[in-house]
């Protein structure tokens, strides 16, 4: 379930199903905590002996969802159609969306240029402060507010002290940037696959600022691990490193001078052994980081 994408056109325009299963099923066994389930829009009590239930009703809604696109696809034409894998369009998003304007025989539609994760448009970003012994706080995936979630104090003090915070999407609300940005002069963010309507106006997709003297990718989702330090510098070919989240998972990997580094989150730790943030170091010989765990 999930694992493909099928996308139906005419002549002007696309339908797109760019959801991934697995990621849902996953949010929903990762989310109940602490006797609720929690959602974007707060939470509601479920008991251990409704918890399956709810699960399989959820299940339920999303074959439905799934077998809906799988009829409108079935019902086209052969070259009205486009099949396209998830881990293809996370992995060779250029390549997929060429193969999606080919079958619609026109220019991308905005709402599907829209959901091209992070391929499409970057803004300029604050500028970093310069100075000696440079400390920026990373973070990633905060998803708040969600019930009684918060930042735990360790990663609160950190925040404070840096000198920047990098943030690499799954905010959730605006109203977390705005709490984020009276903790530490300085935020860089990018918007994640669940950020609201308010966070996606403001921040990119994807941003590349200097930091010491080198240059600083950062975006949310970085696709499959598999080929993902090359996927990431053929991607950015004039940074010295990458900041990413969306996995849930710290990381740390270089080749040949080039970093990826994901903090993993603060607050949601899901198949990570504990929740985790960054520390971000520019030094002479070039961009330290670490991670801290916060649990």
């Amino acid at each position: 379930m999930g694992r493909g994408r099928r996308c139906g056109a005419s002549a002007n325009r696309a339908r797109a199903c760019l959801r991934d299963g697995r990621d849902v099923v996953d949010s929903w066994l990762d989310a109940y905590s602490e006797d609720s389930w929690a959602i974007p829009g707060g939470a509601f009590p479920v008991s251990e002996e409704g918890r399956l239930p709810l699960i399989r009703w959820l299940s339920g809604v999303w074959a439905f969802r799934s077998r809906r696109v799988l009829d409108a696809y079935e019902t086209r034409a052969p070259e009205d159609r486009a099949l396209i894998r998830y881990e293809e369009l996370r992995g060779e998003t250029e390549a997929c969306l060429e193969q999606i304007c080919g079958r619609v025989g026109g220019p991308l539609p905005d709402a599907l240029a829209s959901l091209a994760f992070g391929s499409v448009r970057t803004r300029t970003p604050p500028t970093l402060p310069r100075s000696r012994g440079l400390v920026i706080a990373v973070i990633s995936d905060t998803h708040m507010p969600k019930g009684k979630r918060q930042l735990p104090n360790v990663c609160v003090e950190r925040i404070q002290e840096a000198d920047a915070l990098i943030h690499a999407g799954d905010f959730s609300a605006a109203s977390v940037l705005s709490d984020l940005r009276q903790l530490c002069p300085v935020v860089l963010g990018v918007h994640g696959n669940v950020d609201d309507a308010d966070l996606r106006r403001e921040l990119p997709a994807a941003l590349e600022v200097e930091v010491g003297g080198r240059t600083l990718a950062v975006l949310h989702d970085a696709g499959p691990a598999k080929g993902r330090l090359a996927r990431m510098r053929a991607r950015f070919p004039d940074a010295d490193a990458v900041v990413f989240g969306h996995s849930h998972l710290p990381l740390h990997e270089s080749d040949g001078g080039f970093q990826i580094f994901n903090p993993g989150s603060p607050t949601e730790r899901r198949r990570a052994p504990r929740p985790s943030m960054g520390l971000l170091h520019p030094t002479p010989s070039g961009l330290r980081f670490e991670h801290l765990w916060l649990g």
